[in-house]
């Protein structure tokens, strides 16, 4: 490893801490927490049995196992595979296998709109709604100062 992919190894590191701090505060807000919710992020590219790769997979999923079927309904994973160029469910209680992903938000809301999120605080804002990563938002030593 060379002392630049170190230092880039740091970085990521470092913004990835933030913003599992901000999902964590998130799963707070809603409740999932103390339900027993974990929330599994994986992003790179990873080689499947079926030859396609994997660039991204999301698993929010509770560990509960009253009975073989209640592990499914309350667990949601998507995955985005490289050959399909974009996002698709893999498991969801509602949502038919392979197809697109819901929108949680209109990307044309207005601007009092979006901080008006559904926690249990809802005297703060959803901190998913008001998340915003920059490089203008971290010190130097995050972004490298560029």
């Amino acid at each position: 490893m060379t002392q630049a992919q170190y230092a880039d190894m740091v970085s990521i590191m470092q913004i990835s801490r933030q913003f599992c701090d901000q999902m964590l505060k998130c799963m707070d807000n809603h409740g999932l927490t103390k339900q027993g919710f974990t929330l599994t992020l994986r992003i790179g590219d990873r080689k499947l049995f079926s030859g396609d790769v994997e660039t991204g997979c999301i698993e929010l999923e509770q560990d509960i196992m009253e009975d073989e079927y209640s592990w499914e309904k309350n667990r949601m994973v998507q995955r985005k595979v490289n050959s399909l160029k974009r996002w698709m469910v893999d498991n969801d209680p509602l949502a038919e296998e392979g197809t697109v992903p819901p929108m949680v938000a209109d990307i044309k809301a207005s601007a009092k709109d979006v901080g008006n999120g559904t926690g249990e605080d809802s005297s703060k804002p959803n901190p998913l709604d008001n998340t915003w990563f920059s490089i203008y938002d971290y010190p130097a030593d995050v972004d490298g100062g560029k």
